[in-house]
């Protein structure tokens, strides 16, 4: 139900129909059929409830979700992040503060447990067939974003990237598979793949009668992916520098909090982020990664001077109203990564 405009169908919102817990097939076709015999049914049933992770709070599915609200969190709190909110600033957000950011992250908490769950609870043998009911816990997930928020959008982005790597964590546990960073990434490449394609293969300038995203902008003006082809290509830059960065900042001694600063100075130095595009231009791209390149040539977190221009970087990019959001959520998504998998690093 909606509570604002009364019931909502499945149709309505772009999803598929429901599928049949004995054989897959949509389930209304087997319930209007009276396809399965109660035996049948009672028996699937008891299959999932079997699932080790399969009961909220036990297995891998708790310990993913516990991990995925760590990293949603310890992003908030990280500081100084330049023109995204944190404990001590706005950023050049005037609609928001951390406290938006914590009633989201407090509304979002039993989400991630969810996502891995329907991952671990898979049988397909394709992933991308775990797309459709994704996409349905993401909308489900937007709904309490916003009810939190009054509105405000504080993580829509990291709703996808975060959800499709808790359900790949998830899939790969019920598969007994080692778990590492590129394992996970590599998996959730599989569950989106051919999403960009998809989504973005009938735009003209409006999409389904509403106005276009800043993704579908810039996908149609300039090719950009966004965060789809991130997912699409395995998130390499978690993998291949947000990840990285972060690790080598703590081997080097310092903090949790300042070597996920210099991760997320690292990202900003790859990641092609839309929401800085849609504030800045290229020009806007190109004012981050220049100065997110200096802060850490002089030594980033581990510096004085590289303090110094963290420092300076959050006013410039208040003054200039760029807020690397894309980069903040690759590094709850890297911070996910690393605590996931520390043995690893």
């Amino acid at each position: 139900m909606d509570s604002l405009r009364g019931e909502t169908g499945r149709k309505s919102l772009g999803l598929p129909p429901r599928r049949c817990l004995v054989c897959g097939r949509p389930a209304a076709e087997c319930v209007a059929g009276r396809t399965h015999g109660t035996g049948e049914v009672r028996a699937s049933v008891d299959r999932l409830l079997s699932v080790p992770g399969g009961v909220p709070g036990e297995g891998p599915v708790s310990a993913i979700g516990e991990t995925a609200r760590k990293a949603v969190l310890f992003e908030t709190v990280a500081f100084p992040k330049p023109g995204l909110v944190d404990p001590l600033s706005r950023g050049a957000h005037g609609d928001m503060d951390c406290f938006t950011f914590l009633a989201s992250s407090a509304a979002l908490a039993p989400v991630w447990e969810r996502f891995a769950r329907l991952g671990f609870r898979f049988g397909g043998d394709d992933p991308a067939g775990l797309l459709p009911s994704l996409r349905e816990e993401g909308i489900r997930a937007e709904r309490m974003m916003f009810s939190a928020t009054g509105g405000i959008n504080t993580h829509k982005g990291l709703i996808f990237s975060l959800g499709i790597l808790c359900a790949s964590a998830g899939m790969i546990a019920s598969e007994g598979i080692p778990l590492s960073p590129e394992v996970c990434a590599s998996r959730g490449a599989a569950i989106v793949r051919g999403i960009t394609g998809r989504d973005f293969a009938s735009l003209k300038g409006t999409a389904d009668g509403r106005p276009l995203t800043a993704g579908e902008r810039f996908y149609l003006s300039d090719g950009v992916t966004g965060i789809r082809g991130e997912a699409e290509r395995g998130f390499p830059s978690v993998t291949g520098t947000g990840l990285p960065s972060l690790r080598s900042s703590l081997a080097k001694g310092l903090s949790l909090n300042d070597a996920m600063v210099d991760g997320l100075l690292a990202l900003m130095t790859v990641v092609e982020d839309t929401n800085i595009l849609s504030r800045g231009g290229r020009e806007g791209e190109r004012i981050v990664r220049e100065n997110a390149v200096y802060a850490l040539e002089v030594g980033g977190m581990g510096s004085k001077e590289g303090k110094e221009a963290v420092r300076e970087m959050n006013g410039l990019f208040t003054r200039c109203n760029l807020s690397p959001g894309g980069s903040a959520d690759l590094l709850a998504v890297t911070v996910f990564l690393h605590l996931l998998t520390p043995a690893s690093g």
